[in-house]
Formats: structure tokens, C-alpha cells, sequence
């Protein structure tokens, strides 16, 4: 009876939600992966900058050396800017994640308990979460 006051496919509120749900999930692990890809791309500018900066220590002049070392840093320090958006994303990700984990918990008859300090959830929310209680 229950199946068909939810429709033909067996789909409901619940249905919708974790369909919600996935969709935030696949989200926080797009924002992973560009994280991980911006991450690497910027290794790489600064660890080929620092080759560039140690390939003209090896043949130039005082002047080439200066302008080899500035160079270097200036492309260094663009390749920095990857923490910002690193940052971001990360940022985005946890909250997506730590959402959905308090609606599971709730769901559970588990209120999440904040820390202190920031909105994560606590370390014993998450532990009742991924606690087997049936």
C-alpha cells in the first residue's frame, strides 16, 4: 500500500532526496578533483621554474642570473595563486559533505553536535554516524 501511494516507480521524498544528495555529492567531488588538478598544475609551474632558475646558475652571468631569478619568481609566486582557489573549493566541498552527513544523522535520531570553533561537525557525531546500530 505504501508503494502506491509513492507512485509506480517506488519513488517518493525519499527517492528525491537521495537523488538531492547525490547530486551534492557529485559536486563536492568535482570540487575535489579540480583541487587536486590545480594542485599538481602548480607543482609543476613551480618545480619547472626552479630547474629554469637552476639551468641559468649553471651558464649565465651575474645580469642572466638576475633575470633568470626574477622570472622564476614571479612565475612561482603565480603559481601560488592556486591556494585560493584550492581554499575555496575545499571550503565548498566540507560544507556539501557536512550537510549532508548532519541530515543523516538527523535522519538516525541523532542531533550532530557542532565544534566549538567552526561548523564541522564533531568527532562523535561522525563516529555515530559510521557507528553499525542495527
Amino acid at each position: 500500500m505504501a508503494a502506491q501511494s509513492r507512485g509506480w516507480d517506488g519513488a517518493g521524498a525519499e527517492g528525491s532526496q537521495q537523488a538531492e544528495e547525490m547530486s551534492d555529492l557529485a559536486e563536492a567531488l568535482r570540487d575535489l578533483r579540480t583541487i587536486k588538478t590545480e594542485a599538481n598544475t602548480a607543482a609543476n609551474q613551480i618545480l619547472s621554474a626552479c630547474e629554469g632558475l637552476l639551468d641559468s646558475l649553471d651558464e649565465g652571468n651575474a645580469e642572466e642570473c638576475r633575470a633568470a631569478a626574477e622570472a622564476a619568481a614571479i612565475e612561482i609566486m603565480t603559481a601560488c595563486g592556486f591556494e585560493d582557489l584550492v581554499g575555496q573549493r575545499a571550503t565548498h566541498a566540507s560544507r556539501i559533505v557536512n550537510a549532508l552527513m548532519a541530515k543523516r544523522l538527523e535522519a538516525l535520531g541523532s542531533k550532530p553536535e557542532a565544534d566549538d570553533t567552526s561548523e564541522r561537525l564533531s568527532q562523535a557525531s561522525v563516529d555515530a554516524f559510521f557507528r553499525d546500530e542495527t
